[in-house]
Order: structure tokens, then sequence, then C-alpha cells
């Protein structure tokens, strides 16, 4: 609604806040419209705590209005996370678990972020602001 030229910044916007948000180990890329994917390495099960929190800062961060060229603009967001369960599993199986537990934080409600799990199910946490509220 507000042009190409904005919605390049706001693409921009999200890039860089991954960038502030990420190690820098770590991979973060686009991979269509408004979809990205990030790599996250982790070295013990202990880390998927580090990677809830994570995920909980990158979803406050891309909450956040951004003003750009004057205009406030709300974005949304959603995350899905999939971990890989063996050693020399392919990405394409990783890929589409994020994804299914994307459109799962989706359906629950935007401002999500769900874990997508071994048995095929998936487990929503609320968002920053539900858990200060709590």
């Amino acid at each position: 609604t507000h042009g190409h030229d904005i919605g390049d910044a706001v693409l921009i916007e999200v890039a860089n806040c991954l960038k502030r948000c990420l190690r820098g180990s770590d991979l973060a890329c686009r991979i269509g419209g408004d979809e990205f994917i990030a790599v996250v390495r982790l070295q013990s099960e202990e880390d998927i705590e580090q990677l809830r929190a994570l995920s909980s800062r990158l979803l406050d961060e891309l909450m956040k209005p951004v003003q750009l060229s004057g205009i406030e603009i709300e974005l949304s967001c959603s995350i899905g996370v999939s971990i890989r369960q063996e050693a020399g599993e392919d990405s394409t199986s990783l890929v589409k678990r994020a994804d299914q537990a994307l459109y799962q934080a989706k359906r629950q409600g935007r401002g999500r972020v769900v874990f997508y799990s071994n048995k095929g199910e998936t487990n929503v946490f609320p968002s920053p602001v539900e858990v200060e509220s709590l």
C-alpha cells in the first residue's frame, strides 16, 4: 500500500534486524516475498533454550514499528523453528518442518514462535508481550 520503495526499505530493515540479532556464525537469507530463513548452529541440547530466547528477541525486534520516509510502518511477524533431528538430515526436510511450524504460528495468531517437534506436533509459545503480562 506504500509502494515498492517502502517495501524494499522494509525488507532492508528486516535484514538489518536479523544481522543485529544473529551471531556472526549464523546465516540468514530471504527466501522470497516477505519470508526469511535463519540457520543457527547449536552446540548442545542446552542451546535450545538459547534458541528460544533468540526467537523471542527476533520476534520482539521485528514487531517494533519502523519509520521510513516519514511513515510509521507496523510489521507483523511469525516464526517457525525446526531443529535437526539426526546427523546428516537434509536441509529440505528442515525447511519443510520450519514452514509447517510457521503456518501453525500464523494460524495461532501473529506474533508467535512455534517449534516443530520430532513427533509432527508443534509447540507454541506466546510473544514476549504475552509472557510479560502473565
